[in-house]
């Protein structure tokens, strides 16, 4: 595992440190795990975040084994529901606005964008899946469970999201990744899930 910081090593993967060897650096700098290649590179919520994102994802290609697999898991930003409540809601701008996009995030994603920026260094590549999840800015639709206007709402909503994942997931079967893909198919889903297999 890598992660930037000791806080972060010590307080968000305390429970992993047994099992999981880390090491505190910047994934920018590639001084991590030297002369070490992976089957398997999984990163969450950090693309979104990254100044250098087309040389993160040089980084990872080089340091992929080939039939390597990259799992990269960002915000499905702009989707159907949130264009939708913008619409509704006379928004014009979605960038750091007040009910999406956090200042933090300096790039945003929808799944075809994700696609095509990997693909762009990735040149050798097959996409083994492409899936999003629980799109929970459904209840945005409905002013009842509008979870920006109604604060209390978005536990709820949370509960919900949670919940139903977990029932779904009780059997991973084709019909289970079927339905992430389409979901992704058609624009919705909170978070995208792509994963490529690198061919080179």
């Amino acid at each position: 595992g890598l992660d930037y910081s000791d806080f972060g090593i010590k307080k968000h993967n305390k429970y992993l440190l047994k099992k999981i060897k880390f090491h505190k650096g910047n994934i920018l700098d590639n001084q991590f795990f030297i002369n070490e290649k992976f089957d398997v590179v999984y990163s969450k919520n950090f693309a979104e975040h990254v100044s250098n994102y087309y040389g993160f994802l040089k980084i990872v290609k080089s340091r992929l084994k080939k039939n390597g697999l990259l799992v990269l898991i960002v915000p499905n930003e702009l989707n159907k529901f949130q264009l939708e409540y913008m619409r509704k809601n006379k928004i014009k701008k979605f960038e750091h606005s007040k009910f999406f996009a956090p200042i933090e995030h300096l790039r945003y994603f929808q799944p075809n964008t994700l696609v095509n920026s990997v693909k762009s260094i990735f040149k050798k590549m097959e996409i083994v899946s492409l899936m999003t999840s629980y799109p929970i800015e459904q209840f945005l639709l409905v002013d009842d469970s509008n979870y920006y206007k109604k604060r209390f709402f978005g536990k709820i909503a949370h509960k919900v999201r949670v919940g139903y994942m977990n029932n779904i997931f009780k059997q991973v079967n084709k019909n289970l990744v079927n339905y992430m893909e389409a979901t992704a198919g058609i624009g919705i889903g909170r978070s995208i899930i792509l994963i490529i297999k690198k061919n080179d």
